[in-house]
């Protein structure tokens, strides 16, 4: 084996690709090392610094993804594994991953949108999965890196991104007001509950009374 072949077979242990169900059909996949340093420059960005709910998610399912644990990310474990949730968590009577997940969305898009516009790796995390995609892009030639603040411009990916960072916030603000609709049938339960107690005391007093 040549020096050449030995170096290039080295280079494939250590610098893997991200695995084929993660990345875009087309296109050659991003390396594990080159996905992570992605990462790190994301989650290091002031859009996640205010946020370690949102980095711990983000290097949550990244992660899993890179180390080939795609099925393991789910809405559970996610929540249990990086959002600090008990094991008693359940997705269907707590909406925190549909709000979580939306504004991730929305973070990651506004990353690309400002701080890492010109760069030439991409985390995407899709609407109805928390599976999250990694493509290379690359930049016109003819235009060269975009100017960051020019009037009119929209977020990468052009109407779609715009319409889709439109639905993640309409989906993050249908959870917001499904979690207050049931804390407000909760609060009801509860005025119920308090209102038969007082009933049942006001009884409780008129009975003990002396009838003398």
């Amino acid at each position: 084996m040549t020096g050449a072949a030995k170096m290039g077979k080295v280079r494939s242990f250590v610098d893997p690709p991200a695995r084929a169900e993660n990345f875009h059909a087309g296109q050659s996949p991003p390396r594990a090392d080159e996905v992570r340093q992605e990462l790190a420059k994301i989650v290091a960005s002031t859009v996640f610094r205010d946020s370690l709910r949102l980095a711990s998610f983000l290097r949550f399912v990244v992660d899993a993804a890179l180390t080939g644990k795609s099925s393991q990310i789910k809405a559970y474990t996610v929540a249990i594994e990086a959002l600090g949730r008990p094991a008693s968590f359940d997705p269907q009577d707590d909406s925190i991953m549909r709000v979580e997940a939306g504004r991730l969305r929305h973070a990651i898009a506004h990353y690309y949108a400002g701080a890492g516009i010109d760069d030439l790796i991409v985390i995407e995390l899709l609407p109805g999965s928390y599976v999250p995609l990694f493509r290379r892009r690359t930049l016109s030639p003819s235009t060269g890196p975009r100017m960051r603040g020019e009037p009119g411009e929209l977020p990468n990916g052009g109407i779609a991104d715009a319409i889709q960072a439109l639905n993640d916030d309409q989906a993050t603000l249908n959870a917001i007001f499904e979690r207050l609709a049931q804390v407000r049938r909760q609060i009801e339960a509860m005025a119920a509950e308090i209102d038969t107690a007082k009933k049942l005391l006001e009884q409780y007093n008129l009975a003990s009374r002396p009838w003398y």
